[in-house]
């Protein structure tokens, strides 16, 4: 199944790390010099860019808040920087940060790290003003840390530590009360990716390389998958649904649907222009490595739009793709197994299409 993205835009710099203000508006950091984040208009024009005087680390720490016309950056273990658009400093919040997110109703939460195990996420209102503190131990030591929005209110907050592990925490504020409480204890999941009405999830089991179907909030489980890559193969982080019934799941840059009734992929999606080489065709030095792999790393969906990143020598591409395309995507029957494969390059060197 071929998908063509709707719009591609050619960019000036490496792109880093791409953020969502809401479904339509997305700020990004450019991994070149660190330090530029630029803005995107509903129609993806860059509508506002501008630089920080400091390095810009990771995803997590940079936020748009839409509404107020304001972007969040962690100056990391000094502060918080507030800008506006024109990317004009308006305030700084001081103390050691390492994450920053707006929520829906414009309110700031930052996670400071007090100490090598412990943590402390403070909420501040729409006036920077600090409302509550909540401390939270660290289990694995000094870790990554992000936040996913959450469809029940609140957001999840990941804990990641490499090889060490991660921890997922459900954190709530009402009524100036902050509680913190372990989602999945003792797993090693990736942060949840949200069906669109908000009562199911999807996460990955980093060590046996298995995908979990879960209920949410009831967090039962509905089914399972165990990635069937090969050997040389490199397990993707790309998850998201597409539809009410299938999710967009990845592993050496290469996409495929996967039936979350049958628990089974269905398909590989491929993309116009992008498809599948062996990686020696991208990365001469590795003369023997002839499994497949494309040039777009990942893929996300924000709201009703994917976006994908190419990144591949010199040629920095956004392509952004209409969900519904992965949604219409004809998929092969689970009645017919030897159908199911479809686009797959299995341990035999078989290429099916």
């Amino acid at each position: 199944m071929t998908i063509k993205p709707m719009k591609v835009i050619k960019l000036d710099y490496k792109p880093g790390f791409l953020r969502a203000g809401n479904a339509h508006e997305f700020c990004m950091t450019y991994e070149t010099k660190g330090d530029q984040i630029t803005l995107f208009a509903p129609d993806f024009s860059p509508s506002h860019k501008f630089g920080v005087s400091f390095p810009i680390k990771s995803y997590s720490s940079c936020d748009v808040d839409i509404k107020k016309e304001r972007i969040a950056v962690v100056r990391e273990s000094e502060a918080v920087c507030l800008y506006d658009f024109q990317g004009e400093k308006i305030s700084e919040i001081a103390g050691n940060y390492i994450c920053a997110e707006f929520t829906n109703d414009g309110s700031l939460w930052g996670i400071e790290r007090a100490g090598h195990e412990l943590l402390t996420w403070n909420v501040f209102n729409t006036d920077n003003k600090l409302i509550a503190s909540f401390d939270i131990k660290d289990p694995m030591y000094e870790s990554h840390v992000c936040f996913t929005h959450c469809p029940s209110g609140g957001m999840i907050l990941e804990l990641a530590a490499g090889q060490d592990g991660t921890a997922l925490f459900l954190l709530s504020h009402k009524d100036g009360i902050l509680g913190a409480t372990e989602m999945f204890p003792n797993q090693c999941l990736s942060c949840p990716s949200f069906n669109d009405d908000g009562n199911r999830l999807l996460v990955l089991e980093y060590y046996d390389e298995t995908l979990y179907h879960y209920s949410y909030p009831q967090l039962e489980k509905l089914g399972e998958y165990h990635y069937e890559r090969g050997e040389e193969e490199e397990l993707g982080s790309t998850l998201f649904y597409a539809g009410t019934d299938c999710a967009v799941i990845s592993w050496n840059s290469r996409y495929y649907l996967l039936d979350l009734i049958h628990m089974t992929v269905c398909g590989e999606i491929i993309i116009e222009g992008h498809e599948p080489q062996p990686a020696n065709i991208f990365y001469p030095r590795l003369s023997d490595d002839k499994a497949l792999m494309t040039d777009i790393p990942y893929l996300v969906r924000i709201g009703d739009v994917v976006l994908g990143r190419v990144d591949f020598q010199e040629d920095f591409t956004l392509l952004v793709f209409d969900v519904a395309d992965f949604e219409k995507a004809p998929r092969n029957t689970p009645a017919h197994p030897e159908t199911i494969r479809v686009g797959l390059y299995t341990k035999l060197n078989r290429w099916k299409h």
